[in-house]
């Protein structure tokens, strides 16, 4: 089973957390502070970010090393005292308070972080679906529905999950051990389980599936960083899991309609997340700008490519609950 730990950001804990502080039959004032203090806690958890891993790549010795990594350190410190960033990841405010510095100034932070390479790695005798079920504790899929994790799909998903074996064998292996990563294993789980419990599975649909998101290209990339997340904050926004990950299959199946109604359809092999709505880089405001495929999850939750893709995926949200 998945090692159990507090996840920061699950409305359920949050709630139980709340009535453990302020009491059954706590007063309204006593409930608000208390759910306060439950909120502050994902600020505060970002907060004890992971030092190591930011590093200065453009430094040509050992001490411009060491001082690019504490001039990084001081900024993500400074960036989170931020009030508007404080009022978003409360809840207070939407993402629209955000001020266009602020996201560059995030950009430029995981400029400063250690990152995963951009390839996918890909090893199908290594990422055997069987492994992923022994980790949730799920029993083996049948063939029909393991036709859903074709493709990168199941690449993605060991990478979310199960990152030390995804990882193994790598340069990149030394960063995984200790890190802290509650919301992608969970997102990666809850996925896996939206697959078993699929009605009426079939090749054409799967076919379909993994061709939008487990494809090659900027679309699949954007999904597989921001989906975790989206997850996250519709389970925030008192969503049960199970209804959050059917809501993230209707999205990913709303983009088969896209392409059908498309010039060349089914037919061209460039379909991908593109075609799945609030991927298509039409947000309003500070995020019109920016590319999400340079968009990259690194080696914990707390660095600054999680939050950036926190905060996308919460504008992604607050326009899904407008349409």
């Amino acid at each position: 089973m998945l090692q159990e730990r507090y996840s920061l950001s699950r409305a359920g804990t949050e709630a139980a957390k709340i009535k453990e502080i302020a009491g059954a039959t706590a007063a309204n004032e006593d409930y608000e502070a208390a759910h306060d203090l439950v909120q502050n806690e994902l600020l505060d958890n970002y907060l004890s970010f992971d030092r190591t891993l930011f590093h200065h790549h453009l430094g040509n010795t050992r001490a411009e090393e060491i001082a690019g990594r504490e001039e990084a350190i001081k900024k993500y410190q400074n960036f989170l005292q931020s009030d508007r960033l404080k009022a978003v990841l409360s809840g207070e405010e939407g993402t629209e308070v955000l001020a266009a510095a602020d996201i560059e100034a995030l950009c430029e932070l995981v400029r400063y972080e250690s990152l995963p390479s951009h390839l996918m790695i890909k090893n199908p005798l290594a990422f055997m679906t069987e492994k992923l079920c022994q980790k949730t504790g799920m029993a083996p899929l049948d063939s029909k529905h393991e036709e859903y994790l074709m493709s990168r799909t199941r690449n993605h998903l060991f990478r979310l999950l199960l990152p030390e074996i995804y990882f193994s064998g790598t340069s990149e292996a030394r960063y995984v051990a200790g890190k802290q990563n509650t919301v992608c294993p969970a997102f990666a789980q809850d996925f896996l389980k939206g697959i078993a419990d699929l009605p009426d599975p079939n090749w054409q649909e799967a076919d379909k599936f993994n061709r939008t998101i487990g494809a090659e290209g900027s679309g699949p990339s954007a999904f597989w960083t921001l989906a975790p997340y989206i997850h996250d904050e519709l389970q925030r926004r008192e969503l049960p899991p199970e209804s959050s990950m059917q809501k993230i299959f209707a999205w990913i199946r709303s983009g088969y309609e896209h392409k059908k109604d498309s010039s060349d359809g089914y037919a061209n092999l460039d379909w991908d997340a593109r075609c799945l709505d609030y991927l298509d880089q039409s947000y309003d405001g500070v995020f019109a700008k920016h590319n999400l495929s340079d968009l990259r999850l690194g080696f914990d939750e707390r660095m600054p490519s999680h939050l950036l893709a926190r905060l996308f995926a919460k504008s992604v949200v607050e326009k899904m609950e407008k349409e």
